[in-house]
């Protein structure tokens, strides 16, 4: 079973404006990633409004430990790493579901979490650019791996895999609309430059876009490239 929706229907998402907590994590390397997790470790836990974490301060120190040894590591066990860093950024955006409500916009409160904001600073005010061009790598077992170059200003991707033909989608006013009667698409709304999916059937031929996202809106759609499952 696909743990994302497929969606056949007309669909809207909504990118949502104001300050909020910016996922700067996100296309980071490994030292940077950890360092951006350090950082949230030594703030958020003395801050009496964040108390309810649901990540514990002694899980967020071993995942930035983890990752700083799989980078020493990498070139013995590079799949270590890409773990590393996945489990990481999972935590960080758990812990950013958490406080970013709780925060309400206020971004002192946001820096005393140890996390940057995504307005009222130096940060991009427009629409990122077009995205890069992805990469589908598919393995055995019905799993793909979809990857791609960060873009300047992006802060997640949104993710299109057509799961038959590819067709139209039109972004306009902060939202994707699919068209009614579209024959099938996996989308992946809050994405980051590394995602996987599960559960194909073998000899599927299917393709995939990536569109940038930041606070101001989505950017345009990459270059759709052509993949098949194993």
């Amino acid at each position: 079973m696909f743990k994302k929706i497929i969606l056949q229907i007309i669909v809207m998402f909504t990118i949502v404006r104001g300050i909020h907590i910016k996922h700067t994590w996100n296309g980071k390397g490994a030292l940077a990633l950890a360092s951006i997790g350090e950082n949230v470790a030594a703030h958020i836990y003395t801050v009496a409004i964040f108390g309810a974490i649901p990540v514990t301060h002694a899980a967020l120190d071993a995942a930035n430990l983890r990752v700083r040894n799989a980078y020493r590591n990498r070139a013995a066990d590079p799949q270590e790493l890409i773990d590393a860093e996945k489990a990481l950024v999972d935590m960080l955006d758990a812990i950013t579901v958490f406080a970013d409500p709780i925060a309400g916009g206020n971004v002192a409160k946001i820096h005393s979490a140890g996390f940057e904001a995504t307005a009222g600073e130096r940060n991009p005010k427009t629409t990122p650019a077009r995205g890069n061009t992805p990469k589908a790598v598919a393995t055995a077992g019905g799993d793909v791996a979809f990857s791609v170059e960060k873009t300047a200003g992006a802060t997640h991707y949104m993710w299109v895999i057509f799961t038959s033909t590819v067709f139209d989608i039109t972004i306009a006013g902060g939202h994707v609309v699919l068209p009614p009667n579209n024959p099938g698409c996996i989308i992946i709304p809050e994405g980051g430059i590394h995602e996987t999916l599960h559960g194909f059937a073998p000899r599927l031929k299917m393709n995939a876009g990536v569109i940038p996202v930041n606070s101001e809106g989505l950017g345009a759609m990459s270059v759709i490239v052509e993949f098949s499952t194993i």
